[in-house]
């Protein structure tokens, strides 16, 4: 369900201001509206991260993968601690978490 957005202003600018706005907008990735309507909301949009960014998600994916497969050969054959390597496969979900929350969300508005 989107929501009508059927109100709208105007604002002034000089040339300065309108290619900063203009800069930060295509840095973020957000289109005008999105990243105004941001600001309004008291969060200031991140940077797009780099595709180096969503190239090292894969490989933490990667190594998620292969870390679950070690899990299930050790609980077959009963030869390595799984509580200790299923805590790793926690603690890489928890970072893969982290990296996207500092990378792609936007930040809070400091009081």
């Amino acid at each position: 369900m989107s929501r009508k957005r059927n109100r709208q202003f105007l604002v002034r600018m000089d040339e300065n201001e309108f290619r900063k706005l203009n800069e930060a907008v295509v840095r973020s990735g957000y289109t005008r509206e999105e990243y105004v309507r941001s600001l309004l909301f008291g969060r200031i949009p991140k940077d797009q991260p780099s595709p180096d960014f969503f190239e090292m998600i894969s490989h933490l994916r990667k190594i998620g993968n292969n870390i679950n497969q070690l899990t299930l050969i050790a609980h077959r054959t009963n030869s390595i601690d799984i509580l200790k390597l299923k805590e790793q496969l926690h603690y890489l979900n928890q970072s893969i978490g982290d990296i996207r929350e500092e990378v792609l969300l936007p930040r809070k508005v400091e009081d």
